[in-house]
């Protein structure tokens, strides 16, 4: 569960593998960064653990059970507001509000360098990260605009070889699904 108005950096947690009891630690929660007033944007599990985003930080929680638990911040990046976390087999993908990281498990990584003159979420603006085939979609709100960039292929400063436009034009002969989850917890989420 998220944070609260009072408390947005706040995570919550059941019991694992029990969802009706929010209990342990003695507090049933965790504070990530809880002084920089952010709230939690989004989080997903990766690499044994969950990646938590915030719009000016990124933080790890490690452990497999409640006197496990570790907390660490990580070197850089930030989360959009969204679902801006994502684990592929390449590593977690976080798009930030004005950047595109990649974590491999040590380090994050800028890899929006070839899009950072385009790409950019505006205050209360949604990203929605979708991972197919090889492929990182970003569907941005406040451009109106999907990237899409190819993790096969690896970083190019060149635009046109770390993103494309799709469109109804695009791989002529062939079907496109894009499908994008929207925002935990928000009216329109299945959750």
């Amino acid at each position: 569960a998220g944070g609260t108005t009072a408390a947005p950096a706040r995570v919550y947690f059941s019991q694992i593998g029990d969802g009706t009891t929010w209990s342990g630690r003695g507090t049933g929660y965790f504070d990530f960064g809880r002084d920089d007033g952010e709230a939690v944007e989004d989080i997903t599990p990766f690499g044994g653990g969950l990646v938590v985003g915030k719009a000016t930080s990124l933080h790890f929680l490690a452990g497999d059970n409640t006197d496990t638990f570790q907390t660490s911040q990580l070197a850089a990046g930030g989360a959009a507001p969204g679902r801006s976390v994502l684990a592929t087999p390449y590593g977690c993908v976080i798009a930030g509000r004005e950047m595109v990281f990649l974590y491999d498990g040590n380090t994050v990584t800028p890899i929006g360098r070839a899009i950072e003159n385009s790409y950019g979420v505006a205050s209360g603006e949604f990203v929605s990260l979708s991972y197919i085939d090889g492929s990182i979609y970003i569907a941005d709100g406040a451009n109106q605009k999907v990237f899409v960039f190819d993790l096969n292929a690896g970083v190019s400063i060149d635009p046109d070889k770390a993103f494309r436009r799709i469109d109804q034009a695009s791989s002529p002969g062939k079907w496109k699904v894009v499908f994008f989850w929207p925002k935990d917890f928000t009216f329109v989420c299945p959750t």
